[in-house]
């Protein structure tokens, strides 16, 4: 899938939510702000 362009995120039931978000929102936040080849398309 990463060769695809997806960031692809693994997470456990057992995990506290708080921290699966803080996850999520960091890769978010540094996926928006590396150049995007599909953009340039």
């Amino acid at each position: 899938m990463t060769e695809l362009g997806w960031t692809v995120l693994r997470f456990w039931e057992h995990e506290c939510p708080q921290d699966v978000a803080k996850s999520i929102l960091a890769a978010v936040t540094d996926a928006r702000t590396k150049p995007n080849a599909s953009s340039t398309r």
